[in-house]
């Protein structure tokens, strides 16, 4: 399965509840060629989870509304998250200390900050929706980067940049795919 096949088979849900500030995500989400579904809260998406046709490994949660009513919602859908295999993403402005705690005891462990960058949203995609849980290469712990660089291969140069880091290698950024056993500057 190419990479392209492999993104477009791990479908994203987004919530774009009231209060979420969302616009344009889903289009980006789509520009980075992943599958991209779209619930208006958090009930019709612990639905989308239960139903489980297409499978959801990841679903982006605006924290516009982070109190109690909202932790007690979130848990029903962590619940349903767990079974189906999918991870919660906390996405809105940067929490401070007091809903940042409020987010951990409410079982979130990954994050999208805004302003959400396409690097970073690519690097969590990525991460949190591979297919096979044995893939040393995306399972190993990952630094988000957005550097230049350039990839050759065969006389053939192209212009990247490497938006993932890790003591196994890097993942490059390509508008096309990458030459194979291209070498990297």
């Amino acid at each position: 399965m190419g990479d392209e096949e492999e993104r477009s088979a791990r479908p994203v849900l987004l919530i774009e509840g009231p209060g979420a500030r969302t616009d344009g995500l889903g289009g980006r989400i789509r520009d980075l060629g992943f599958e991209f579904h779209a619930c208006p809260d958090l009930e019709s998406a612990e639905a989308a989870l239960a139903a489980g046709d297409p499978p959801i490994r990841c679903v982006l949660v605006p924290t516009a509304r982070c109190d109690r009513q909202w932790k007690r919602a979130i848990k029903a859908l962590r619940r349903t998250g767990a079974r189906t295999g999918a991870e919660l993403v906390a996405l809105g402005p940067e929490p401070d200390r007091a809903e940042r705690k409020l987010l951990r005891s409410a079982g979130f462990r990954y994050s999208l900050w805004e302003p959400v960058s396409d690097a970073a949203l690519r690097f969590q995609l990525n991460r949190l929706t591979r297919v096979n849980a044995d893939d040393e290469i995306r399972a190993a712990r990952r630094v988000p980067t957005a550097l230049a660089a350039r990839a050759t291969a065969g006389g053939r140069s192209r212009d990247t940049s490497v938006y993932s880091l890790s003591e196994s290698g890097a993942i490059l950024a390509t508008r096309r795919a990458c030459m194979n056993r291209a070498r990297v500057d």
